[in-house]
C-alpha cells in the first residue's frame, strides 16, 4: 500500500528522476520499493490485474475460456451456452490468473497478504 500512495505522489507531483529517487531514499525503512526502478516494476506487473466478461454456463458449472471457447454447450451439465436470439445466457467476470500469481510472487508480503485475503 506504501508504495502505490508513493507512485501516486510521484506522478501527481511529476517528479524527476532524481527527486524520485530521493523521496525514496527517505522513505526506504518503510517502502518495499527503494528505487525508482523497482516502484515502476511494481506498477507495471500490478496494473495488468485486469478482469474481463466472458460467457458462462446458465447453471453456473464453467466459463467459457480456454479450451472452452469454441463450445456450443456447457461440457459439465450439457446447458446451451446462447438462448434462441443467439446470445450467451450468462455472463461471469474472468480473472486471468497470470497477473495475480506474478503479483504474488513480486513481493513476499504482498503475496501472502493475498494468500490471507483469498
Amino acid at each position: 500500500m506504501d508504495d502505490s500512495v508513493a507512485y501516486n505522489f510521484i506522478v501527481q507531483h511529476c517528479l524527476s528522476l532524481e527527486a524520485t529517487d530521493d523521496y525514496l531514499r527517505q522513505r526506504r525503512s518503510a517502502a518495499t520499493c527503494r528505487t525508482p526502478h523497482e516502484l515502476n516494476s511494481m506498477v507495471e506487473s500490478s496494473v495488468d490485474l485486469v478482469t474481463k466478461k466472458v460467457d458462462g454456463c446458465s447453471a453456473g458449472c464453467v466459463a467459457f475460456t480456454a479450451n472452452r471457447v469454441a463450445l456450443a454447450a456447457c461440457d459439465k451439465c450439457s446447458a446451451p451456452r446462447y438462448s434462441s436470439d443467439g446470445k450467451p445466457h450468462k455472463q461471469v467476470t474472468y480473472w486471468p490468473l497470470l497477473p495475480w500469481l506474478r503479483m504474488m510472487l513480486a513481493d513476499a508480503k504482498k503475496g501472502a497478504g493475498m494468500v490471507k485475503a483469498m
